[in-house]
């Protein structure tokens, strides 16, 4: 995998195990993507509806 990362991809990981998700937006992010992280679907369809459109 290239290391370079352009900076406008971002990734949202959904787990409602705080440890998985801390991990995984950890390791996410030391790979140079943006990473927010949230416990639900829920949580997913509000960051989803709050996060602007790029297309």
């Amino acid at each position: 995998m290239d290391d370079a990362v352009a900076s406008d991809q971002q990734i949202i990981v959904v787990d409602d195990d705080p440890s998985v998700r801390d991990a995984i937006r950890t390791y996410l992010g030391e790979h140079g993507f943006a990473v927010r992280a949230v416990p639900s679907g829920m949580e997913l369809d509000r960051a989803l509806a709050a996060a602007p459109r790029t297309s």
